[in-house]
C-alpha cells in the first residue's frame, strides 16, 4: 500500500519556508484525507519582512530584524550591528562573512533571505 508522508505532502505544496521549525515535524508520519499538518514557526526576532517574503537588508536592519534570521541569535544580531557601526556598510551579501561567527555553514543558510 502506497501512502503518503507528512514529507511528501510539503514537498507538493512546495516546501517549508525558511524560518519553519525543522526539528518539530516528524517528516514520516503517514497522512491520510482530512489530516491537518501545523508547521510551527522557529525565530526569536521581528520576522515581517521575512513572513512578506523580503530579503532582510543588512545594512539596515535592526538587531531584532537580523534575529529572525535562521542561525543568527541576539549575540549574533548585536555583533553584526557592531561590524557595521566599526567598519560601515557591507558592499556585498559575502561581506557578512567577515563578522566573527559566520562562517561558510551559516552564511549558506541565509545567503537567500539577505539583500544589500
Amino acid at each position: 500500500e502506497n501512502s503518503a508522508t507528512v514529507g511528501d505532502v510539503i514537498k507538493l505544496a512546495g516546501g517549508l519556508l525558511p524560518y519553519a521549525d525543522v526539528e518539530s515535524i516528524n517528516m514520516a508520519k503517514s497522512v491520510t484525507g482530512g489530516d491537518h499538518i501545523h508547521v510551527v514557526f522557529n525565530f526569536h526576532g521581528n520576522p515581517e519582512a521575512l513572513l512578506r517574503g523580503n530579503k532582510i537588508d543588512i545594512n539596515t536592519a535592526t538587531a531584532k530584524e537580523l534575529d529572525a534570521l535562521p542561525g543568527i541569535g541576539p549575540a549574533m544580531a548585536k555583533r553584526i550591528e557592531e561590524y557595521r557601526s566599526q567598519k560601515g556598510p557591507f558592499t556585498s551579501v559575502e561581506g557578512i562573512k567577515g563578522v566573527k561567527g559566520i562562517g561558510d555553514g551559516l552564511f549558506k543558510k541565509i545567503k537567500d533571505k539577505i539583500t544589500i
